[in-house]
């Protein structure tokens, strides 16, 4: 792809607006990994109407993708996509632990009144 060519304005500076590092990162690298553009970003936030896919909250959203794949599946708030992220490191021995556990019931007595 390459860089584009340099236009200089009429006292030979840069003729595009400069725009923050944070900005940049936003159109560009925060979406490359995932092989999408800021538009399609966008257009999920629109399509989800700027809710989380899990808890349904107003929230800044991140891009919740397969981990092994990177197929991205859709948009999640922080919190759920460090949950889903914990739990899908984690499924093998969870899902062991909720097999073992089915039909038990633990009563625990407490000193609360």
């Amino acid at each position: 792809m390459g860089r584009p060519s340099l236009v200089l304005d009429s006292l030979g500076y840069s003729a595009y607006p400069k725009r923050s590092p944070a900005e940049y990162q936003k159109r560009h690298g925060r979406f490359a990994k995932y092989g999408m553009t800021h538009e399609q970003y966008e257009s999920l936030v629109v399509s989800q109407d700027g809710r989380c896919g899990i808890c349904d909250r107003k929230a800044p959203l991140s891009v919740d993708h397969n981990l092994q794949t990177m197929d991205i599946r859709g948009l999640l708030c922080r919190g759920c996509n460090s949950m889903l992220g914990w739990y899908e490191r984690r499924k093998d021995i969870i899902d062991a632990w909720c097999e073992r556990s089915i039909g038990k019931t633990v009563f625990i007595e407490t000193n609360k009144q």
